[in-house]
């Protein structure tokens, strides 16, 4: 599997990767979810543009494809809305820091230095937090030199 497409987050004036999916919640509970993959690092088919103001996570763009890449605009999901308060969305935004320590084919493609944790509860930040992924990669790399091939 290759590598994911992150959504984008504006956070303290800083333009950041983020490797959390703070939509899926919304497009679940809404049956929204009907978009198809343009290419293999976007198989979920759509990305979110993101901000926090103040303390509140804010959607402030969106693309999604479907029907031979046909794209779906923030207003198309959420009409007469130019930003639209995450109020569904409670848990983790992860942004990765620093140097990729150890990359993998899959998920957001690796484990990085260090990982920023924002947690929201119901779109309202609560908690910021760092964790030091050094231990994580190592591991990761151990498992690989057992592989046989």
């Amino acid at each position: 599997m290759t590598a994911q497409m992150q959504e984008s987050l504006l956070y303290k004036g800083e333009k950041v990767g983020m490797s959390t999916l703070p939509l899926e919640p919304y497009l679940q509970t809404n049956g929204t979810n009907n978009f198809e993959a343009p290419n293999t690092m976007l198989w979920r088919g759509y990305v979110g543009h993101w901000e926090i103001e103040g303390d509140k996570l804010l959607l402030i763009d969106f693309v999604g494809f479907s029907d031979g890449n046909s794209e779906f605009k923030l207003n198309d999901l959420f009409p007469g809305e130019p930003k639209v308060f995450a109020n569904w969305f409670s848990g983790d935004v992860t942004i990765p820091r620093g140097e990729l320590l150890y990359y993998f084919h899959g998920g957001f493609g690796g484990i990085y230095e260090k990982d920023q944790v924002l947690t929201f509860e119901k779109g309202v930040l609560v908690n910021e937090s760092w964790v030091d992924n050094a231990e994580s990669a190592r591991l990761a790399k151990e498992g690989d030199d057992e592989m046989p091939f």
